[in-house]
Formats: C-alpha cells, structure tokens, sequence
C-alpha cells in the first residue's frame, strides 16, 4: 500500500514559502505579528488593501507548525478601514501546496480588485 501524496504533509519552511512570494515581485512580510511570518502583497489599484499570507511558518525555528495545528491561510484586508476584504482560503502543506498557494493568492487578488468600496 503507498502513501497518498495528496494528503501526506509536506515540510514548509520561511525559505520555501520565499520561493513563492519574491520580495522583487513585491511581498514584504508584515512585522506586526510575532508568531509567525505574514506577508503582504498592496494592490496598487486598491489604496489600503493588500492580499495577505498567514504563512503558518513560527519566526521562532523558520519552519511551519506542527501536522494538524494549522494551514496556510490566504485573504485580502483592508489596512486603512482596519477591516477584512475578502474571505479566508486555506491552503493545506500537502505536495501541491505551492500550486494551490499560488491559485488562493490569485483568486483573493482579483476578488479584492474587482470588489467595489
């Protein structure tokens, strides 16, 4: 009997999470959260929003938590009205996490682009 990839968690660390979301193409992590590396992504067309990673990656050991204790969570925010833009999608730590990574990252993007104020 094999594993079954799909599920089976792979290890995610700060340096692969940066393989995905390059500083040049303009993600920057946000510093006001201690436990783990957030990034963020200004949409220039939207002032004050900006799609945002909850890496699951602790800053303590620069790798993800432990299996079962959380995913990867992507939405878009509001910084300036201080509020939630677009609903949550969670990315699981499984093979394909970069694909889907990048998948949840562009669908918040164009969701919160196109939402009018």
């Amino acid at each position: 009997m094999g594993v079954d990839m799909t599920t089976k968690q792979i290890p995610v660390n700060k340096r692969r999470m940066e393989i995905v979301l390059k500083a040049e193409k303009g993600w920057v992590i946000n510093e006001s959260y201690s436990g783990e590396y957030v990034y963020d992504f200004s949409i220039k067309s939207k002032p004050g929003v900006v799609v945002r990673v909850f890496s699951s990656v602790s800053k303590n050991t620069d790798k993800a938590r432990k299996k079962g204790t959380d995913s990867i969570r992507v939405c878009a925010v509001h910084t300036i009205k201080n509020k939630g833009w677009i609903r949550t999608i969670t990315v699981n730590r499984t093979k394909e996490w970069r694909k889907n990574l990048i998948k949840a990252v562009w669908t918040i993007f164009k969701s919160a682009r196109s939402r009018e104020d």
